[in-house]
């Protein structure tokens, strides 16, 4: 299998690490041979400490070095069976490379890109795919209306996974004394801060905020996570009086984000344009409450309320209520709740899906040389 992706290992972001547990899941099936990946970025250099049978390129340097080394590779002999395509954005390239390869094509659809008719290029390529899977049950209907290139039939529900290493934990003392969190109620969401993701609903939060303050005075607004989006929201909480009660905490790697799920008392994103949201599910699984929103992917991150509180966004009376419950009567999340979600039965699934599209018995075997 060729996978191309705009980031896997040594990459950060929700999609990054989406396609971290997708191809390490598709290595760990019999009928893969093995998987080259190729990321449009590499931020680390851990990309190095890869599962068995994934070997990742080293990521070209420019856009059109990206695609020149995909269709190289695409090219080479013994060829592949299989390219995945990790991002709608790459789809038009991956069309090619398996076309290149004489290899079927799987495309991955996350969230917003998808929920819109696509270009041309995009059209033509979607009708080329063998297998699409959408990351939750709204962008697997948004996908349905607007791309009709692509049979519904191939297009598969292959929602997020959770890893075993978010669990319930005390409190960090060394996050207290950072944030100064003694005798501190906290809200925490988690996502990145740019400015094309200010449908997570940091501003609706930092709005309602003196509402929630009225039923639990000592209360503090957690968000961690950077972008060029975080001036904004700095802006409008010292408009409201609130830098006191509002703390950035920047970007943080996962070892530290487990202990900042531990450290809060309600994880809280009121999204509207949300593809699924693994926070949700990482928050649940370190034993948070949660509160998300009830029009867009967060609904399956959210289990139908079953994991956490499912609100309209919109309803910033719903916001209030939902926070100032969780605050004052913390109800952590079932294990039942989310169990499913963990990386045993996403493994699973991933094979169910791979013995759809695989090619005849012939044409796999584990032990491919190494590119």
């Amino acid at each position: 299998m060729l996978a191309l992706v705009p980031g896997a290992y040594g990459s950060d972001g929700g999609i990054a690490q989406y396609n971290r547990d997708l191809i390490s899941a598709m290595a760990a099936s019999s009928l893969i041979g093995e998987v080259v990946v190729l990321a449009r970025k590499a931020d680390r250099k851990d990309f190095q400490q890869l599962p068995p049978m994934v070997v990742q390129l080293s990521p070209p340097g420019t856009q059109a070095a990206f695609a020149i080394e995909a269709v190289r590779a695409a090219s080479q002999r013994p060829g592949y069976d299989i390219v995945f395509c990790g991002h709608i954005h790459l789809l038009a390239l991956a069309a090619l490379a398996a076309a290149v390869a004489r290899a079927k094509l799987w495309l991955q659809a996350h969230g917003l890109e998808a929920w819109k008719r696509p270009s041309p290029f995009a059209r033509h390529a979607a009708s080329r795919c063998d297998l699409v899977t959408a990351v939750s049950r709204f962008t697997r209907m948004e996908m349905i209306r607007h791309w009709r290139e692509a049979a519904p039939t191939k297009i598969r529900v292959l929602p997020n996974t959770v890893s075993e290493k978010f669990t319930p934990g005390p409190r960090s003392t060394e996050l207290i004394e950072r944030y100064d969190l003694r005798d501190r109620r906290v809200i925490l969401t988690v996502s990145r801060l740019t400015s094309a993701d200010n449908y997570k609903g940091h501003d609706r939060i930092i709005t309602v905020l003196p509402r929630i303050m009225e039923c639990v005075p000592n209360v503090t607004y957690l968000v961690v996570g950077d972008g060029d989006g975080r001036e904004h929201l700095q802006k409008l909480a010292a408009q409201a009086g609130l830098q006191q009660h509002v703390i950035f905490g920047g970007h943080v790697d996962d070892d530290e984000l487990i202990d900042h799920y531990r450290t809060s008392d309600v994880f809280v994103m009121p999204s509207t344009r949300e593809g699924f949201g693994i926070v949700f599910l990482q928050a649940a699984a370190c034993g948070l409450p949660t509160v998300g929103g009830c029009i867009d992917g967060s609904w399956d991150g959210l289990r139908e309320g079953r994991i956490g509180a499912a609100v309209d966004p919109g309803d910033d009376s719903q916001i209030v209520r939902a926070v100032v419950a969780a605050l004052t009567a913390r109800q952590h999340s079932s294990e039942r709740a989310h169990a499913t979600f963990r990386f045993q039965n996403f493994q699973r699934h991933v094979a169910a899906l791979l013995n759809s599209i695989a090619p005849a018995p012939h044409k796999c075997f584990r032990g491919r040389n190494k590119h």
